[in-house]
């Protein structure tokens, strides 16, 4: 990718990776390192032409959350739309609920932490 200036790497991540919950900190925290690691990959490969994706699937009904229960993805439309962020409409709404959330707590702690920053002379 280097040689050629181009290139796309893809890592999967999940819901887990933008909440975590009782019972799951173990496999969430892996999908956190799995978001940092692109976030940083993105800055640092785009000079070199290359890009970095960090894909986020909700449930998908496959094997890995046992494939008779009932998720709402569709395995074989998200191969399909790989590329398009975030997957399924659970997807969608956990991510806006999450956004929601560090906006409130931004604001709550607006002040404190502003006024962790060196004193401006002046």
């Amino acid at each position: 990718m280097r040689a050629r200036r181009s290139g796309h790497v893809i890592n999967i991540s999940s819901l887990g990776g933008c909440r975590s919950g009782p019972g799951f900190g173990v496999y969430c925290s892996t999908k956190f390192a799995v978001e940092g690691l692109t976030e940083a990959l993105h800055g640092e490969l785009a000079l070199l032409g290359i890009h970095a994706t960090a894909v986020e699937p909700g449930y998908f009904r496959t094997e890995f959350l046992e494939g008779s229960l009932n998720q709402p993805g569709d395995p074989l439309r998200l191969a399909q739309a790989m590329l398009r962020l975030p997957m399924g409409t659970e997807a969608l709404q956990v991510i806006r609920d999450k956004h929601a959330f560090v906006k409130r707590e931004t604001k709550a702690w607006e002040a404190l932490a502003a006024s962790t920053d060196f004193a401006r002379a002046g």
